[in-house]
């Protein structure tokens, strides 16, 4: 099979510190994965705040990131 014949699934994870993307194939295999840290600040005692724009930010990157490692010849259904 070839890679513009393969399924991939992207996933992202939006955590506190970093968002994560991963890149599988259908058979669970992961092929490419990115991250990019998040920050956050603390403005009193139990309080976090995050900033919903650097929140977007990361998850662009990361997917960019991941995507770019992408097998060769393996092209979105969506470009």
């Amino acid at each position: 099979m070839t890679t513009s014949e393969r399924r991939f699934v992207l996933g992202v994870d939006q955590g506190t510190s970093a968002t994560k993307a991963i890149l599988m194939d259908a058979a669970g295999e992961i092929v490419a994965r990115a991250s990019a840290p998040l920050s956050s600040r603390h403005p009193g005692p139990g309080l976090v705040e995050q900033d919903g724009e650097e929140l977007w930010r990361g998850v662009l990157e990361a997917v960019a990131g991941c995507l770019a490692q992408a097998p060769p010849g393996w092209s979105s259904p969506w470009a």
